[in-house]
């Protein structure tokens, strides 16, 4: 049985770089203050993150015991101490997380020690059975990426650009990565490829369709102090993306999946 833990922090105070710098090592998963706001199924969510979020892999692995495989994970924490108890003070979070699956079913048990040690170093406990992947967003199963329509949705973006002389904000979730980019596009025509953007894709890049999951363009830009201009390209692309495939739009945001295609937007 496969047995994975976690720490998770979340702060109104520190950042997710004063969390990597403290433990010395990069989040799986994070997100800041301003990023865009979305579920963990991929949904675009109104308004934006006021709290910094992450998420450190620690231990991931079967044929030991639940006991053993906590043991282990704070044994790699307990150098750490007052990075925990400082969010404890601020009033913010620090916890362990077990995805255990069936092992308590098995017999799996915590010893009042490993539950005093956690005290000490001043973490919370949080069990998660079969936990939702972060990562387990709409559209990111293995079927063929629908390359047409990808191109027609970036030239709808490119379109919508040129209309009012102005980038829209793009959000970007990979393939294999449980983190979403939050990029302004730096599009061109000639960069949109047949199987891929060129240097620079979405703010960083070149971007392969097939590595891409889903695209997102909000209704409101974290960066543009031009309200109205991006409303304005906004809203071009959403009259442009009414018939490509894939393309979901809301009041929110358009979405748009390059392997999930339906007949029309709603």
């Amino acid at each position: 049985m496969t047995i994975t833990i976690s720490l998770r922090l979340k702060s109104t105070h520190l950042t997710v770089d004063d969390f990597e710098l403290a433990l010395g090592r990069r989040a799986s998963f994070c997100w800041g203050p301003g990023d865009h706001r979305f579920s963990p199924d991929g949904e675009h969510m109104a308004g934006f993150r006021e709290n910094s979020f992450a998420i450190f892999d620690l231990f991931q692995g079967g044929g030991v015991s639940l006991a053993d495989a906590l043991e282990k994970a704070l044994r790699e924490l307990s150098d750490h101490r007052n990075l925990f108890r400082q969010l404890e003070e601020l009033g913010d979070n620090a916890e362990v997380s077990i995805d255990f699956g069936r092992v308590l079913d098995a017999g799996g048990t915590l010893s009042p020690q490993l539950i005093g040690e956690l005290n000490r170093l001043g973490l919370g406990l949080r069990f998660a059975s079969h936990a939702q992947d972060l990562s387990n967003a709409s559209g990111s199963d293995d079927r063929s990426v629908n390359t047409d329509a990808t191109r027609s949705f970036l030239r709808a973006i490119v379109n919508a650009e040129h209309a009012s002389d102005g980038v829209l904000d793009v959000c970007v979730k990979y393939r294999g990565d449980r983190s979403v980019y939050d990029e302004r596009s730096w599009l061109r025509e000639e960069r949109v490829g047949m199987d891929g953007v060129a240097d620079p894709g979405f703010g960083s890049g070149p971007v392969s369709y097939s590595d891409v999951d889903w695209l997102c363009v909000p209704a409101v830009s974290r960066w543009s102090a031009d309200s109205s201009g991006y409303a304005s390209r906004f809203q071009a692309l959403v009259t442009a993306c009414a018939d490509i495939p894939g393309a979901i739009i809301s009041g929110n945001e358009v979405m748009f999946f390059p392997a999930f295609v339906k007949e029309s937007c709603e």
